[in-house]
């Protein structure tokens, strides 16, 4: 009877009702977010040098999920070379971007996904709100994933880029894709609270825009799960004087919407071309 009443407990161990429940994927759901930030800069701009600091401690914080492009304009005076500088970095492109945006009150400014945000009467937000604003939108999960895949031929420097787009949610209404390129470790005269900097190193400095300044209407009313491809070329300028040079540039993706009230940044991505 013992033996009996063992081999019931036996079976009732391997045969029991803690079922182990089958391994189905799931469709996909909100991605990890990167947060893009427009930044409007200039080298005689005083308070942009510690503009420029911080968003160098937060790309220290956040990485890779940091995206940053900054622009120096033709419309504010600040956004001016300081006399002497080896390079203007003023772009009709940069002047175009701003205009997209919005005309802040003043240097240094930024938007942040271009998102209006609760107490602002516009998209530029001062630099003492960067830092909490960028960590309350990485916290958001994303609507879509971008997928980059770039190709940079050094032979006749052009640039092959493709775009998986995928959401993850469903996004009503058009939808715009925006591609542009920045350099870095630029080495120029910047002028600091401190004084003048005459090795100042400028990074994520708007070089040109690939597609149009609003971007390019990739679909209307997107479906999750559903995938879009774009893909972009692009010759990149011979290298001239320290400047276009293939291992400090980076091509950065955004991807918005396109309502009458609404221009958010949906997701954003960036590749460098040489890894």
């Amino acid at each position: 009877m013992k033996n009996i009443f063992f081999l019931l407990a036996l079976l009732s161990f391997f045969y029991g009702c803690n079922e182990i429940p089958p391994d189905i994927p799931e469709p996909p759901t909100g991605g990890d977010r990167f947060v893009l930030v427009e930044e409007f800069s200039g080298g005689s701009c005083v308070p942009c040098a510690d503009a420029a600091i911080i968003l160098e401690e937060q790309l220290a914080i956040h990485g890779e999920k940091l995206v940053v492009v900054t622009a120096h304009t033709l419309s504010l005076g600040q956004t001016a070379p300081y006399f002497g500088a080896k390079y203007d970095f003023r772009t009709e492109k940069g002047q175009a971007l701003i205009e997209d945006i919005g005309l802040p009150l003043g240097l240094p400014s930024a938007s942040i996904d271009r998102k209006l945000y609760e107490g602002e009467d516009d998209l530029q937000m001062r630099r003492d709100k960067w830092a909490s604003t960028i960590s309350s939108q990485l916290s958001d999960p994303a609507k879509a994933n971008l997928n980059l895949e770039l190709d940079f031929n050094q032979d006749n420097r052009e640039i092959s880029l493709d775009i998986t787009i995928i959401p993850t949610d469903d996004i009503a209404g058009d939808v715009r894709l925006k591609a542009l390129i920045t350099e870095s470790h630029i080495i120029d005269f910047q002028i600091t609270p401190n004084g003048l900097v005459e090795d100042w190193e400028h990074n994520h400095i708007l070089r040109d825009i690939i597609t149009d300044v609003k971007g390019t209407i990739i679909g209307t009313d997107l479906s999750k799960g559903i995938p879009i491809t774009q893909s972009f070329s692009y010759t990149v300028p011979a290298e001239d004087d320290g400047l276009w040079v293939a291992d400090n540039l980076e091509v950065v993706v955004y991807l918005t919407e396109n309502h009458a009230d609404s221009r958010e940044v949906i997701q954003a991505a960036h590749v460098k071309l040489k890894e």
